[in-house]
């Protein structure tokens, strides 16, 4: 039976492809109609039924333990993951060093801030004074940062020219002069319109000059006039005569000595001033003894306008023989 059923279906089998070659040929196929699908042969059918059809693959659901740590890795993967760091910023150089602040007006005047006026300071904190010059910073004219200093150097030099008390004792010039002389001052700054500061300094000049002794002033005036005489002392540098003659007419007077302050100031040590001192006493004795004829200079101090200063007896002292001996002998 098995063979006849396999010897008809290859008889079907060889007719079918005899039939289907005609149609091949004419370019149109042989059981193809409109709406009707192409038959497939039996033998293919046959072996594609026998075939083992392929399963597809069934995907299993993972295991939990497996879905957690995939889900844990991502996170693992970013704490693991190092940090960036932040930029770090790019070194900066050295400022330079800045000069010290300019000194202050206490330095700069040679007023270290003592502890006295540290004290005062913290005085001044404790009871409250009002600092008036706090507004005036702005000004420069006002110059509040050098205030405090420029009082204290005027009530220092209070202290160093104060003016003594009746000054004008003994002397020509009385009171009542000197104020007939301000009174005349006051009308002048009236006219021209000068400053009120003007007018105070003006007075605390003429008092300083006054209280000076007008007659050791007056002398050593004399004494350089009698030198303009002489020849032998043309090479004489003014300042140096000026010297000399304040020196003479201290010992003259006053028999004082030549002091380190005087010296200082005039620049000349009493040693310097010996050969022009030696001069003008040979001077006076040549005028006090009629020896020359030249007597205008003495005749003009004998007057009261100078204190007739030429008359003095001080003149004659031994001081005077002492120093004009050396240019005698000569």
């Amino acid at each position: 039976m098995a063979l006849r059923v396999t010897r008809h279906t290859r008889t079907a089998a060889d007719a079918a492809a005899k039939s289907s070659a005609p149609a091949a040929k004419r370019g149109a196929p042989a059981a193809t109609k409109a709406g009707l699908r192409p038959r497939t042969a039996l033998g293919d059918i046959g072996n594609r039924v026998g075939e083992p059809q392929p399963r597809a693959a069934l995907k299993k659901p993972p295991a939990p333990a497996a879905a957690a740590a995939e889900k844990a890795a991502p996170r693992r993967a970013l704490r693991a993951a190092p940090k960036e760091e932040p930029p770090q910023p790019e070194p900066q150089p050295e400022p330079a060093k800045l000069e010290s602040p300019s000194p202050t007006p206490m330095e700069t005047s040679g007023c270290a801030p003592s502890e006295e006026m540290l004290c005062q300071a913290f005085s001044d904190v404790l009871l409250e004074v009002k600092d008036v010059d706090v507004e005036d910073g702005t000004d420069p004219n006002l110059c509040s940062e050098y205030v405090k200093d420029i009082y204290n150097y005027l009530r220092d030099l209070e202290e160093k020219q104060a003016v003594r008390p009746k000054y004008l004792a003994g002397q020509e010039i009385t009171g009542n002069m000197r104020a007939i002389l301000i009174d005349w001052l006051v009308q002048v700054q009236m006219k021209f319109r000068l400053l009120q500061e003007t007018m105070y300094m003006t007075v605390a000049i003429i008092d300083r000059f006054l209280q000076v002794d007008l007659e050791q002033h007056t002398l050593a005036k004399y004494l350089m006039e009698l030198s303009m005489v002489d020849y032998e002392m043309v090479h004489f540098p003014p300042s140096k005569t000026a010297a000399a003659a304040s020196c003479l007419a201290l010992k003259v007077l006053d028999g004082g000595e030549w002091t380190p302050t005087l010296q200082h100031y005039m620049s000349y040590t009493e040693s310097d001033l010996l050969p022009v001192m030696q001069h003008m006493a040979k001077n006076i004795i040549l005028v006090n003894r009629g020896l020359t004829k030249h007597m205008t200079i003495k005749n003009k101090y004998a007057s009261s306008k100078n204190a007739k200063i030429s008359t003095i007896a001080q003149l004659n002292s031994a001081v005077i023989q002492n120093l004009a001996k050396p240019l005698a002998k000569a």
